[in-house]
Formats: C-alpha cells, sequence, structure tokens
C-alpha cells in the first residue's frame, strides 16, 4: 500500500503540468474489475497523464485531453 501513497505525490505533479479534465480524471480513478483497488486505478490515472505529457512534448505545445481521451493543443 505504500507504493500507493507515492503515486498521488506522482498524480499531484502531472496534474500540475498536464491539462485533463475532472471527468477524465475520474474515468480513469474508477474501478473497470473486480480485481481493480485504488492503487491499480490511480496507477492508470498516473499512466494516462504521463501518455498526454510525452504526447504534448512530442507535438511540442502545450496540450491537454479533450472529453473523448485524445490529446489537443491548447487554444484550439
Amino acid at each position: 500500500m505504500g507504493g500507493t501513497y507515492e503515486l498521488f505525490g506522482v498524480a499531484a505533479a502531472l496534474l500540475e503540468e498536464v491539462n485533463m479534465v475532472p471527468v477524465d480524471v475520474g474515468e480513469h480513478l474508477t474501478r473497470k474489475s473486480p480485481d481493480d483497488d485504488a492503487g491499480s486505478c490511480l496507477a492508470r490515472l498516473v499512466t494516462a497523464l504521463q501518455e498526454a505529457k510525452d504526447a504534448a512534448a512530442k507535438q511540442g505545445v502545450q496540450a491537454h485531453q479533450d472529453g473523448t481521451g485524445i490529446v489537443v493543443p491548447d487554444g484550439n
């Protein structure tokens, strides 16, 4: 369970760098199977945030995920 607490800090830092709408954050934190627990859901959120950050870096622009989870440039 200690790893779960560490993921909170990672998620918080990534949320400062990546614009993700609250509904997408909630979607990643929602259990998808009976085997999911808080740690697996939080890990899924961290993965999605890191992927969004990496995609934005590849595009060379500040970006966010739209309601469908697709990374789009800010201001468009």
